[in-house]
């Protein structure tokens, strides 16, 4: 593993130079006068990157670079002040607004480019091609890159969906497109249309099953083909990663304090996804009921990342015992009560961040009960 570095060579505020202080991950900026509602001001950070080799979300590695999480964002303010987190090695420890981005990328000639926003422009300089994408309102920019990448695409309605797989019989591994293809339909169907223009899987050597960025997800080479458990894996984890892209991307939370919120979300769709598309004798939807859930445990709700010390126990508790927990809710509530649910908590916080009590508020709202006895054993108080 070579190590990563970044380092800030100009930070200016309104042109001027301005002092600031790095603890770790986080940089705070000194300002002359305190900003004031409807008021604003221009921060300017000029930084380098040494990218670490690294088979992760963010690091290069075997001809594949992925930049997930490498640019500065606002730390979120809200009502309990600024959140000032530094990063954890277990789960995804981030909480990020939602934003506009206008991003160029200079790469040689011969790297195929992922990325994050649409693509308003491309230039073409000697060797170099320059990228200029734009996207609106999203809570990261990730890109990946690679000289290896091949791509197929597709559309579904009027959403254009990529595979950037590696490798060069591309066709063979179709089964991935159609993966990403599948779950942007059923889950626009369920919950509600994925908003954005594109939507981009793609492939990297990382050493877990994916990560997921707005409008671009990070999937663990595999050969798609391989009819055995990483076939029916590989689904699995494409639909999960998708499902990010309603639970994350587009309604945002604080995946610090209020892990549940977003990977229990995803694990439920992943299996609405398998629930809706196969039969019940089907080798992919028996996979998916093997790897369900877990018994949700108490207190559930309550529990932050730093509860945990290794991702066994968090991936058990959080992933699979959260998602129990939406499968009693339904079974509580009913089916088409708990799709109605999601309908109206995603339309409701579209762009912007929910938290557990605004979901319960959503829950009590449409199935019109007093939910607190059903919800009370998951929560310290």
């Amino acid at each position: 593993i070579v190590p990563g570095k970044m380092e800030i060579t100009k930070l200016l505020v309104d042109g001027i130079e301005t002092n600031y202080k790095i603890e770790q991950t986080l940089c705070e900026i000194d300002l002359e006068k305190p900003i004031n509602p409807d008021e604003n001001l221009e921060i300017t950070i000029e930084f380098y990157q040494n990218i670490p080799k690294n088979a992760d979300r963010y690091g290069y590695y075997n001809d594949v670079v992925s930049l997930g999480n490498w640019c500065p964002i606002l730390a979120v303010y809200d009502d309990d002040g600024w959140h000032k987190d530094q990063f954890l090695p277990i789960g995804d420890p981030f909480y990020s607004d939602s934003s506009i981005y206008e991003v160029e990328i200079s790469l040689p000639e011969n790297y195929v480019l992922a990325s994050t926003g649409e693509l308003i422009n491309t230039k073409k300089t000697d060797d170099y091609i320059t990228y200029t994408y734009e996207a609106y309102p999203v809570r990261d920019f990730a890109i990946m890159f690679s000289n290896e990448y091949g791509v197929l695409e597709d559309k579904y309605h009027d959403i254009n969906i990529y595979s950037f797989l590696i490798g060069e019989d591309l066709e063979k591994n179709k089964n991935s497109l159609n993966f990403a293809k599948d779950s942007i339909a059923i889950f626009s169907e369920l919950f509600g249309k994925y908003p954005y223009q594109n939507y981009s899987i793609a492939q990297n050597f990382m050493n877990f099953g994916g990560m997921e960025y707005p409008q671009l997800c990070q999937i663990k080479y595999v050969d798609y083909n391989d009819k055995k458990i990483s076939y029916y894996r590989n689904e699995f984890v494409i639909a999960h990663e998708t499902a990010h892209q309603w639970w994350y991307s587009v309604v945002g939370n604080d995946e610090i304090n209020e892990p549940w919120l977003d990977e229990a979300f995803a694990v439920y769709s992943t299996h609405q996804y398998f629930i809706n598309k196969y039969s019940e004798t089907d080798p992919q939807f028996i996979y998916s009921q093997r790897n369900r859930t877990i018994q949700a445990p108490l207190k559930v709700m309550s529990k932050t990342i730093r509860d945990y010390e290794d991702f066994g126990k968090y991936s058990a508790e959080i992933y699979k015992g959260g998602s129990d927990l939406l499968f009693k809710l339904e079974e509580h509530l009913g089916k088409e009560v708990m799709y109605e649910i999601l309908r109206r908590y995603y339309e409701e916080y579209k762009f912007e961040n929910a938290d557990i009590t605004g979901f319960i508020n959503i829950c009590e709202e449409v199935s019109e009960k007093d939910l607190s006895e059903f919800f009370s054993p998951y929560f310290d108080n």
